[in-house]
């Protein structure tokens, strides 16, 4: 049931036919944040898109939740190092 800006982990399922299981092991790798109302678990419709990706690697790729970490670390990681390759790149043309 989508509620304002939320909607239910047992509706994510039930739209992506996941099991209960893989959601479980997101909230307990902490890659999803979910909020209780009455005892109901809610995930926030601002962070449904790095959920879709999550879903998509699992049911494409067959990837677990620990992998799923482990892919989201390194896309992290890759993306600070190329942060930090412009900062270091604008700084050399000011020695050119």
């Amino acid at each position: 049931m989508i509620t304002g800006e939320l909607i239910t982990i047992e509706r994510v399922c039930a739209i992506y036919k996941m099991e209960p299981g893989f959601m479980n092991s997101l909230i307990e790798f902490e890659l999803i944040t979910i909020t209780y109302k009455q005892e109901v678990q809610y995930i926030e419709l601002e962070s449904f898109g790095d959920l879709e990706k999550m879903i998509r690697l699992h049911k494409d790729l067959g990837i677990n939740a620990e992998g799923i970490d482990a892919i989201l670390h390194l896309q992290k990681k890759q993306q600070e190092l190329q942060e930090e390759l412009k900062r270091l790149k604008a700084k050399l043309r000011l020695y050119e």
